[in-house]
């Protein structure tokens, strides 16, 4: 039964990340009014339309970092798990004239066995989150350098529907991306499993005194980050025509980023889905924007990088500050 003091948690934890996802759509509405401003090409269809594919990617592979980091962990191995599953799906379609209706979900379920090993790493043999994924980091760059002695694998045909193509008004990758939130949205709050994720990254002990196999839950976890990873590198393929074996290179900063500005807690325990996305769209708004001011790309990882560190330090100061 829940007490006065739980209760109260609980509101505290649901406006705490109202007031996260308020801020950050409230910062997004204010570039999009300073970069219309500033370039006349900003809110053109072409440059829409090429946001929104761009987001995707990010969103995609931000569902399974989101999860990771609300259960108290963290995945520094999305993005070379997105370049290895990108050189995979190329492979298979172009070196072994495999049909797509079997190569997509051969490379999805690879991407589920990348996550098994991530969580194995932390589960089984205790190694630390970061370690253990700065370890398959390097491992799963390797392994996509090597699958084709470091060159991209061109694509041609129906495949690239998945990526180039629309569903009425609406590019492919968006409305992928879209059912995907909506799943995760329904796991996180209706179901055990969210339940679970949740409690981990609140409170681990009190989930595994309850007879909860922790380890079981950090697999599926890291599992569900390893099946988002592969799916972002099959349309990031799509989108490009091609396998790239640094495709994702920089994706699992853009993911991290993107859901400590949507709301989710980098400590674990709080987070949102949706809250990601906003996340996302002001991550690539900012890069799209500064590529139409002609701002050199070198700069731009000085700016990503002072986002990540401001966005941190408000998590942790609010953080701090209930405590």
């Amino acid at each position: 039964m829940s007490t006065p003091g739980s209760l109260s948690g609980v509101k505290k934890s649901r406006s705490f990340k109202l007031t996260q996802e308020l801020g950050a759509v409230f910062a997004l509405v204010l570039l999009a009014i300073v970069l219309s401003v500033s370039s006349p090409y900003f809110f053109s269809y072409s440059n829409f339309t090429n946001i929104i594919r761009q987001v995707a990617v990010v969103s995609i592979a931000g569902v399974g970092m989101t999860l990771v980091i609300i259960g108290g962990g963290i995945d520094l191995s999305v993005g070379t798990a997105i370049s290895l599953c990108s050189m995979l799906i190329a492979g298979f379609l172009y070196n072994y004239h495999m049909s797509a209706f079997l190569a997509v979900p051969l490379v999805l379920l690879i991407g589920c066995l990348l996550g098994l090993l991530n969580g194995s790493l932390i589960t089984f043999l205790h190694i630390p989150p970061i370690i253990a994924t700065l370890s398959t980091l390097m491992v799963f760059r390797g392994a996509a350098l090597v699958y084709n002695n470091g060159y991209a694998i061109g694509l041609i045909g129906m495949f690239m529907t998945l990526g180039r193509g629309f569903v009425g008004p609406f590019p492919v990758p968006s409305v992928i991306m879209i059912g995907l939130y909506v799943v995760a949205f329904v796991v996180l709050r209706y179901t055990m499993l969210g339940r679970i994720i949740f409690g981990l990254g609140g409170n681990e002990e009190a989930v595994r005194l309850a007879g909860i196999s922790v380890t079981k839950y950090r697999l599926i976890i890291y599992m569900i980050s390893g099946f988002t990873a592969s799916l972002a590198g099959i349309i990031l393929a799509s989108r490009l025509s091609s396998g790239e074996p640094s495709a994702g290179e920089g994706v699992e900063f853009d993911a991290i980023v993107a859901a400590v500005l949507g709301g989710t807690n980098i400590f674990g325990g709080v987070g949102t889905v949706w809250g990601t996305i906003i996340g996302a769209l002001i991550l690539v708004v900012i890069s799209n924007g500064l590529n139409l001011l002609n701002v050199s790309p070198y700069f731009q990882f000085i700016v990503r990088g002072t986002i990540l560190a401001i966005a941190v330090a408000i998590n942790s100061m609010k953080v701090f500050r209930k405590s």
